[in-house]
């Protein structure tokens, strides 16, 4: 078995966040870690918040994509609909945005995001003409 490049200088995957050569630097371990995509399937499964697993930072929590527009270490039973709740529209990989709300993942699909920030921007509108108007 091949033994990770990680074990040999294992504070180096845990440095300040502020530190952005020390995480390059194990980032760039990472890409050639032939364990990689275990490593990061791993992390995202015990939800990892701190250090650089796979060749990424935990400490950004942004969600990772495998080539079928999947989050990495996320079981497909967890989300089983195929359509969103409110516009009924198909999740697909091009129309679904991941994102992490209150440490949950959550998904979104872009016609339904779309659609609400145009009623934001209309309120914003009419609450301006308000204020205006007095």
């Amino acid at each position: 078995m091949t033994v990770p490049p990680c074990t040999t200088d294992p504070d180096l995957f845990f440095p300040d966040k502020t530190d952005q050569a020390t995480i390059q630097a194990a980032q760039a371990i990472c890409d050639t870690c032939p364990i990689r995509n275990m490593c990061l399937t791993q992390a995202r499964r015990n939800d990892e918040q701190f250090g650089v697993w796979g060749g990424r930072n935990f400490g950004d929590r942004d969600v990772i994509l495998d080539s079928s527009g999947w989050p990495v270490g996320v079981p497909r039973t967890r989300f089983r609909g195929t359509h969103c709740r409110k516009g009924g529209h198909e999740f697909t990989r091009e129309n679904t945005r991941w994102s992490y709300h209150n440490g949950k993942l959550t998904r979104a699909c872009l016609p339904c995001i779309r659609a609400r920030k145009a009623q934001a921007y209309v309120r914003k509108r009419e609450h301006r003409s308000q204020l205006l108007a007095v």
